[in-house]
């Protein structure tokens, strides 16, 4: 079992950036933190990818797409939760990826 996403979750680009999480729900909580969903992060923004611009690279600035991480048996809403699994896209070139480094939460767990 994997360790659901909330609000708090820390995640980051391949290059140690931060993305900024937020949840677009608020039903589903844990301690209090909103539960993220398959569709929060993407868009959303990075701050200080540490890939080095030049004339071949682009520094991550947001995500772009969930790969997988999606649970398939708990819902919130009509969405599945993320987990602690997922990783994806971001906008950088070359193409560079996320992956969580907290889930924010130890309490609850799905698959």
């Amino acid at each position: 079992m994997a360790k659901v996403l909330t609000a708090d979750a820390q995640v980051t680009c391949s290059h140690q950036g931060t993305v900024k999480v937020a949840a677009s729900q608020h039903k589903l909580k844990v301690d209090g933190s909103p539960v993220l969903v398959l569709g929060d992060l993407e868009g959303k923004k990075v701050d200080n990818c540490g890939l080095q611009p030049s004339t071949s690279t682009t520094p991550c600035t947001a995500v772009v797409s969930t790969a997988r991480g999606a649970a398939t048996k708990l819902r919130a809403g009509s969405k599945p939760v993320l987990l602690d699994t997922a990783t994806g896209i971001t906008n950088s070139v070359p193409p560079g990826t996320w992956k969580v480094r907290s889930a924010g939460q130890t309490k609850l767990d799905a698959s």
